[in-house]
């Protein structure tokens, strides 16, 4: 049974044209690479692996026969020919790019990637708990799932269900640059590329990716444009493809693991401290808590993902802030303070300490509880409307 992967889109040729013509003049030199110090390097993206085929020689001693048996059928159809060493037009020996391609990613969500045609595909399974049943909701999942990555749209056509990125940064694996990336001196790409949602032949709603605009961040500053070979078209495609998986089955796990309800009580920690406790996992109340506190003047102005804290300086205390979205008066009389959460059980705890690192006395967090509480549901409440799917 033969089997397509061309979607019925329309309009995609025009795009893709379009596209392709502003990133007309894309060349480079493939030798030069990554790293800058006063000259170009170009050790850090040569091939890797090993190269003992490059070792291999031709011996004269042949098969020997024992006495009584007849010869093996030979098949010469199989032999390869000896070839002068310039009569190939490619890489060869060490230059040759043998790295492995990026292997498909396959969800419990009841999603796959899959490389073909240049594109890499993400299927979604009729029978998986996706939520998608038709491109429209396909392509209202896609629009999320890149403002969650952070990834902005630049040309789109949304009756084709066809969109093309604005230039974003990731690393060498497809997946959007963050700040490990950056502490780590990852490898960095400015890269552009152009997804599609459509049907395959058997029925099942598809996204495809490609990459068509790629440029290398050298330490510098500058940017070199970038001609990839297959290998690192494939590896990216279905990187970022395999990325985007990742991010539904995160936002499927929060949302699973999250009451529809988030209660907030006054209670003691293990430690015996007055304390908060939030009936939700502890990563996403720390994304809520993290985007709640500025939106009440409690500036952040450090914090540790390590030790679960954020420093905080209060930066306008007047009541109205509080009144003006529905919460009442947080009611705390200094500048300074310290914001840590920590898991107890299935629960998150927060408590709170003042700028000595000293816990608030407990009738400073009972008076803090009403509006603190206040304000956190209402963003739990935020986050589940905003999340991804």
């Amino acid at each position: 049974m033969s089997f397509s992967y061309k979607f019925r889109t329309a309009a995609f040729a025009a795009v893709s044209v379009a596209v392709l013509s502003s990133l007309s003049g894309c060349a480079t030199v493939r030798e030069y690479w990554q790293r800058y110090t006063e000259n170009i390097d170009k050790s850090a993206r040569e091939p890797t692996g090993y190269y003992e085929h490059a070792e291999v020689k031709k011996t004269s001693k042949g098969l020997v026969i024992p006495d009584g048996m007849v010869d093996p059928v030979s098949d010469t159809s199989l032999d390869i020919p000896d070839l002068p060493v310039n009569a190939s037009d490619g890489p060869v020996g060490e230059e040759m790019d043998i790295r492995p391609p990026m292997a498909p990613l396959r969800s419990e969500l009841g999603l796959q990637s899959q490389w073909t045609g240049g594109e890499a595909f993400i299927w979604f399974d009729v029978a998986g708990s996706h939520g998608v049943n038709d491109e429209a909701s396909a392509w209202e999942l896609l629009q999320k799932v890149l403002a969650k990555l952070n990834v902005a749209v630049g040309k789109t056509a949304p009756d084709a269900y066809d969109l093309t990125t604005v230039a974003a940064d990731f690393n060498e694996f497809g997946s959007p640059y963050n700040v490990s990336d950056y502490g780590n001196s990852a490898l960095r790409y400015r890269q552009i590329y152009h997804i599609r949602v459509g049907r395959g032949n058997d029925g099942r709603i598809g996204i495809a990716t490609s990459l068509i605009g790629s440029m290398t961040m050298l330490a510098s500053g500058y940017m070199m444009k970038d001609i990839l070979d297959p290998i690192e078209l494939q590896r990216f495609g279905m990187g970022f493809s395999n990325h985007i998986i990742r991010a539904l089955e995160q936002s499927h796990n929060e949302k699973t693991q999250l009451p529809d309800v988030v209660t907030v009580t006054l209670e003691q920690d293990k430690n015996g401290q007055t304390c908060l406790a939030v009936d939700a996992p502890y990563d996403t109340t720390w994304k809520v808590v993290k985007q709640m506190l500025p939106k009440y003047h409690w500036d952040i102005t450090e914090q540790s993902a390590s030790k679960g804290s954020f420093k905080v300086n209060i930066s306008d205390d007047s009541e109205d802030v509080y009144h003006e979205q529905g919460v009442d008066y947080f009611a705390l009389d200094e500048d300074d303070y310290v914001v840590r959460l920590a898991l107890e059980g299935r629960r998150t705890m927060i408590t709170f300490f003042d700028e000595k690192d000293k816990a608030l006395k407990d009738s400073l967090v009972e008076r803090l509880y009403s509006g603190f509480s206040q304000a956190l549901s209402k963003e739990f409440a935020l986050y589940r409307s905003e999340s991804i799917k």
